[in-house]
């Protein structure tokens, strides 16, 4: 069998030096039964040559195309030609439809940029015959069809031209390379399309919003001045499609003087939900196109780079169409940068909303009086919806405007009179006004309505929040009403609800309050949304200031997607980063009547999701009036030692070390001084030493069981290894054996801890007790998971590729097939920040239960709950097809072997309840260097009895050590006679809470022929210079935008993945292994302060992508996703696993049959509880109607997030809070009938208990309740005939199934 070869990218200068890798001899592999052992000869590495490659694919050279003709555009232009000559001839064959991939050498906004400068010419084009999988390419058939053709009245000449390849070696391609070769093409006619460029003319820009009568109140108007770029640009081939339109520009002429400055917005299709073009009123031609938007557009400013004399670093540096920085070719380069708002707006209106005019914060609609270039109707056509945009579109609607617009009304009246109420009603009031765009006619309504609640705080939040939820914006409200005007009817989605309306109603529903909320603020670059009540995190801070919680703020910085901030090509974020980022931070927020000051974050909240707290002064409390006071609480930053003082004068340090206080973490008991104690660690003799107990501490065995007592209450489980985090300190602590304290000074204590383990210092830590907080165990059971870089280190070190795609192609086979046992895969594996709880997953709660109460997975077949499951299989496995459990692989908790018991090299691995002994391999996530992986021998347990026996110590205590450890589950110990710590060889790990990952031979991938790299050496230590002004808050802010300025840790990783798919040795390859130092660097980015630049590291010619696998594409995408990215297809090891997935993906979900809810009646009615002597009003009508709410919110639910009713239940966690809001309504229906049996009492929005009722029997009567709601659901989908609303009313059930097993009395 001959080598597979690699298909390179283009335009890739391949080094020609590689690193050999060391050899490591392990025993052979053992092969599962079944799997073949012949051997997948390894991928052929690229030439040593310094050529640049050309893809495999057939490739074609357009030249002269206009250059107002945009990628999508010129596509569609071939299409009536090519695509359906294409159809015909597949059709007739048989065969699957092709399609082929256009890509421009000047983008749309190149394109754009140099007709602002003058410089329009023709553009060129490739056009890529795409990857055909299937016999018969109809390509030679569609290539005569480009001659002498062109439907419209203005024909434009194209040259074609024929690129030289090499042969390809794979069949579909030899004859279409015969054909090709040597054939000469005439010149083709290219329809005039309608150009992105040249779709209208813009006259002028307002921004505003609709009244109830639907008139157009216009709050700000831009005239668009310069007639070379005051078109609307349509730009159809990024991804999101968007409108582009000039709002300003100024200068003596701009493509003569650089002293010019040009401001535009970006409309994205995804940011629109709904357009409105006006009747015109006397000449076609001239419309008003009305935007409605869900959030502000983006602006942009281009200006003159100002350029510091002799400066070396020019700015801004270029990017690649791949979407990778490059080195710019002129100083001379003008800046394009984010900004929060454009400027010219109308001077008079000064009132800001958190740094941005009140009009771009509350208007959501944008109106363009534009000239249009074609029809109404031919216009009409690009704004119709693609790629499932789902944009509502109404043509010849007339608008008038109001007589009178207001001028920030609505906030200069209401805004002081929120400041006199409780501070959490005042936020859920103002959250009204911000979020739902509440009309000024309406605001006094609303606040007359919620006056007699505000005394009940809490109370009204939750009804303020879910009325939020049901009335909408009064734009989409109008909308809906000229759909109404239109049609003369209303479906169940336009429905219309009215702020009063939906407020009254929810004051009439008992309410579930959870005991603990706070509100959080969304800082997007032009507006701000709150969000809440929500349930507080549980962590040290909330737990001691439960009395204060409202005084607590989550803010998270938001891009307008929704997401963290991106690097945009071509686009300077500084300007954005210090308007909406570090001033925020800098300056007091005021919000509600109240003023908050930035306290402290999270590392993992920053890193993962941009979040920072803020904390509210309160000059009445004099124990903590203000955040510096709870920052005083977290930790004792006085300079009284070296250490303190090194923290606090490096910002970025210390802001980790306070952000340990967010962790979430649960309190088990509290340590007195002198019940524990701090060491020093344990180190090697190299210079620096590092410490085998880095991070790592013990504690007695009954300490072990207090702790158990309490945080696994109720559980048969038992852990012996806890993450913990214990005033200053943070780390791991485990079980010891007895003779680890019998040394004097250990004798009174409970817990030793290391020097390592202590961060810093608590106030009053030598004389106040300590509560001990355990943030995770050592409890559960995981395997491990396959992932993309650990796939290639596993590709590189030579392991089996047959058995690695054996094993997938097993997972995938039985996705449609679940057993019980496979529940554990199904459970959320994702890293979870350390500050938030775990996801809300619903369905996998109700599976486990039903399994125990002895269904079959025979039965579970065609029910909606298998359905469920399938549907999150399924979106996992799209998302993230390498993502399949390891055979013979554990996940466990890394700690050290004090007991000094092990030899060099080796390790003790108890999982599962067993040990695992034998040869092993290592690693930690993420895998970034190829010698990240190393080899252990795992020892037995008879063989650690006899290193135990050499122990100097009685045969009592020996017996001690050996059960001690012999009881211990899901850890691995460490070895202290290793010349290096082990765990810092895994890709730079510690023992303070790291998870490791255990590879046996039974996995059967991996054997004598493995060849193991060196470890690589990480610096731990390195960090910026000190700060003169310890605990230096404005240096803290300014490293938090620094932080989200500079986050490239996905672009590295991404990167590392492609260029070792086509270097020779792949991640053994030198570049690679510099490349993973810049990473490492990454990865602590948030806790060391010091940046990758990615710009600079991104001129080296290596890392400037021109081509990328095709792996990299989304699974479930078109082979040719992002025209703006050219793919290759790569033949090595995840190549192949991602053609083995896309295989895999299901298009239909089984039928349903629902045999399943009859036996499962049966068995659930054993268990209710019957309660016998309650007389009250009938469920029934309470359940209808919230059954009819419910069936309206689903279906909308559905229609937003275009999925079907069991991919609501998928796990996100975007759309947990939506998930767990449905359970809520739920709840409430539920609460509404016990208090209307008069089982429950309401008064003042307090649930107790009904006169006369016991606990007993209220809880009898509340899982009666429970399970008639469920059966009540069951009949209504069971009699319906509408396929759509029997699944709905399935996921109803399912909800009241949940509910069911997991719903405690809430009283």
């Amino acid at each position: 069998m001959d080598p597979k070869k690699t298909t390179p990218p283009s335009s890739i200068t391949v080094p020609s030096h590689t690193s050999p890798p060391t050899t490591i001899v392990v025993p052979s592999t053992t092969v599962p039964s079944g799997v073949s052992t012949s051997s997948v000869q390894q991928t052929t590495p690229l030439s040593k040559s310094s050529k640049e490659y050309e893809p495999t694919c057939p490739v074609f050279k357009f030249t002269g195309i206009p250059w107002y003709c945009s990628e999508y555009s010129f596509k569609k232009a071939l299409h009536p030609s090519v695509l359906q000559y294409a159809q015909k001839w597949a059709v007739d064959k048989g065969d699957l439809i092709v399609d082929f991939l256009v890509v421009l050498e000047r983008s749309d906004d190149e394109i754009r940029w140099s007709r602002w400068d003058g410089q329009n010419g023709d553009n060129t084009a490739k056009l890529i015959v795409p990857e055909a999988l299937f016999v018969g390419n109809p390509f030679p058939k569609v290539q005569e069809m480009l001659v002498e053709y062109g439907t419209g009245t203005v024909k434009i000449k194209v040259g074609v031209e024929k690129f030289d390849l090499p042969a390809s070696d794979r069949a579909q391609y030899c004859q279409l390379y015969r054909d090709l070769v040597g054939h000469k093409y005439k010149l083709g006619y290219l329809p005039h399309p309608l150009a992105q460029t040249d779709a209208a003319r813009v006259i002028s820009v307002d921004c505003g919003n609709f009244t109830d009568d639907g008139l157009f109140e216009p709050a700000c108007n831009w005239a668009i001045t310069g007639d070379d770029f005051n078109t609307l640009n349509l730009f159809e081939s990024v991804r999101p499609k968007k409108f582009q339109v000039c709002t300003a520009v100024q200068g003596d002429g701009i493509s003569k003087s650089n002293k010019w400055e040009g401001q535009w917005m970006d409309i994205t299709f995804n940011n629109i939900d709904s357009i409105i073009i006006a009747k015109d009123l006397g000449n076609p031609m001239y419309r008003d196109i009305y935007f409605l938007v869900k959030r502000p557009p983006q602006f942009y400013r281009r200006r003159q780079n100002q350029q510091v004399p002799g400066s070396t670093d020019v700015q801004p540096q270029s990017i690649t169409r791949a979407g990778f920085i490059a080195a710019p070719d002129s100083a001379k380069l003008p800046i394009d940068e984010r900004i929060s708002f454009p400027t010219l707006g109308r001077s008079a209106l000064e009132l800001e909303v958190l740094g941005v005019p009140w009009y771009i914060q509350t208007c959501r609609v944008y109106r363009l009086k534009v000239r249009l270039y074609v029809q109404a109707s031919d216009f009409l056509q690009i704004l119709s919806p693609r790629e499932q945009q789902d944009v509502k579109i109404l043509v010849d609607i007339p608008v008038e405007d109001v007589k009178e617009a207001i001028e920030g009304t609505l906030l200069k009246d209401i805004l002081p009179k929120l400041e006199h109420y409780p501070l959490e009603v005042s936020l859920s009031m103002l959250k009204l006004l911000l979020n739902c765009n509440i009309a000024p006619v309406d605001v006094g309504a609303v606040m007359t309505c919620v006056q007699p609640l505000v005394k009940t705080g809490a109370r009204l939040c939750e009804i303020l929040d879910k009325s939020a939820e049901d009335m909408e914006t009064r734009n989409i409200r109008t909308f809906k009403r000229i759909i109404k005007g239109k049609s003369g009817a209303l479906s169940d989605e336009f429905t219309i609800i009215a702020p009063v309306q939906a407020i009254e109603h929810w004051m009439k529903q008992s309410i579930v309050k959870a005991k603990n909320t706070f509100f959080y603020v969304s800082i997007y670059p032009a507006h701000i949304e709150l969000q809440g009540p929500k349930e507080i995190p549980i962590n040290s801070l909330t737990d001691t200031f439960q009395s204060q919680k409202e005084r607590f703020l989550c803010v998270t910085f938001l891009d307008n997607g929704g997401g963290p901030y991106r690097l945009e090509p071509n686009i300077d974020p500084d300007s954005i980063i210090s308007q909406r980022v570090v001033t925020f931070l800098q300056q007091p927020l005021h919000l509600g009547g109240q003023i908050f000051d930035f306290l402290a974050y999270s590392t993992s909240g920053l890193k993962s999701r941009n979040v920072v707290w803020f904390f509210a002064r309160d000059t009445s409390d004099k124990e903590y009036p203000d955040a510096a006071h709870i920052r005083a609480w977290i930790g004792d930053w006085a300079l009284d030692d070296l250490d303190t003082k090194k923290l606090v004068k490096n910002s970025s340090k210390w802001g980790a070390r306070m952000g340990q206080a967010f962790t979430f973490s649960t309190s088990v008991v509290s340590l007195k001084p002198g019940e524990w104690l701090v060491e020093k660690d344990v180190e090697n003799k190299s210079k620096p030493p590092l410490a085998y107990t880095d991070g790592c501490g013990f504690i007695t065995a009954g300490l072990c069981e207090k702790i158990n007592e309490v945080y696994l209450k109720g559980s048969e489980k038992k852990c012996t290894a806890f993450q913990i985090r214990f005033g200053g300190a943070k780390g791991v602590v485990y079980r010891a054996p007895k003779c680890l304290f019998l040394p004097e000074n250990r004798q009174k204590s409970s817990m030793v801890l290391r020097d390592s383990l202590i961060k810093f210092h608590v106030p009053h830590e030598k004389d106040a007790p300590i509560p001990l907080r355990i943030v995770s165990a050592a409890h559960d059971f995981r395997p491990a998971y396959f992932n993309k870089p650990l796939l290639k280190c596993l590709e590189d070190i030579k392991c089996d590729p047959i058995i690695i795609l054996a094993n997938f192609k097993e997972h995938f086979s039985r996705m449609d097939r679940l057993s019980p046992q496979d529940l554990v895969s199904l459970q959320d594996e994702d890293a979870e920040d350390e500050d938030a709880p775990r996801r809300f997953d619903p369905v996998v709660k109700v599976v486990q239960h039903i399994f125990a109460n002895g269904v079959t997975r025979a039965q579970l077949s065609g029910s909606f709950l298998e359905r469920c499951l399938l549907s999150r299989e399924q979106k996992r496995h799209i998302y993230d097809p390498y993502k399949v459990p390891i055979p013979a692989s554990y996940t466990v908790l890394g700690v050290t072997d004090d007991c000094q018991v092990l030899p060099k090299k080796h390790v003790y691995v108890r999982a599962k309840g067993i040990t695992v002994a034998g040869q092993v391999l290592v690693y930690r996530n993420p895998i970034i260097h190829i010698g990240d992986i190393q080899a252990a021998q795992a020892v037995s347990d008879d063989v650690l009895k006899g290193l135990i026996h050499d122990l100097k110590l009685t045969d009592e205590l020996k017996a001690d050590v050996f059960a001690s450890l012999t009881t211990m589950d899901n850890v691995i110990f460490f070895s202290q006679k290793d010349d290096r710590p082990l765990p810092n060889e895994l890709s730079g790990g510690d023992v303070d809470g790291d998870k490791f990952h255990i590879l046996t031979l039974g996995s059967g991938f991996w054997g004598p022929k493995t060849e193991l790299a060196e470890p690589a050496i990480y610096n731990p230590d390195e960090t910026p210079p000190p700060t003169e002004t310890p605990c230096d808050m404005g240096k803290l802010c300014s490293f938090v935008g620094t932080f989200i300025r500079n986050d490239c840790l996905g672009q590295l990783s991404t990167t590392l993945m492609i260029i070792a798919d086509y270097l020779p040795g792949g991640l053994n390859h030198t570049e690679c292994k510099k490349l993973a130092i810049s990473i490492s660097r990454a990865v602590d980015f948030q806790k060391n302060g010091m940046p990758v630049d990615f710009r600079e590291l991104s001129k080296d010619p290596v890392l400037q992508i021109h081509a990328r696998p095709h792996f990299t594409r989304p699974l479930a995408s078109k082979p040719f996703y992002d025209s703006h990215g050219n793919f290759y297809h790569s033949n090595n090891l995840l190549g192949q696993i991602f053609d083995l997935a896309q295989t895999y993906i299901v298009d239909k979900l089984p039928d349903l049959d629902n045999k399943l809810d009859l036996v499962l009646l049966e068995i659930v009615k054993k268990d209710v509880p019957q309660p016998g002597g309650f007389i009250g009003t009938s469920l029934n009508t309470i359940l209808l109607t919230d059954w009819n709410l419910f069936e309206v919110e689903f279906a909308g639910r559905m229609k937003t997030r275009k999925c079907t009713a069991s991919e609501i239940f998928v796990p996100s966690t975007r759309y947990n809070d939506v998930l767990k809001g449905i359970m809520e309504r739920r709840k409430n229906a539920m609460l509404t009938a016990l208090v209307q049996y008069k089982v429950l009492d309401d008064a003042d929005g307090v649930l107790t208990l009904g006169t006369g009722h016991t606990k007993d029997q209220a809880t009898k009567f509340f899982k009666y309740l429970l399970f008639e709601a469920w059966q009540f659901a069951v009949d209504i989908y069971r009699h319906t005939e509408t396929p759509g609303r029997a699944e709905i009313g399935m996921s109803y059930a399912a909800f009241w199934l949940h509910l069911f097993y997991e719903w405690a009395l809430p009283v």
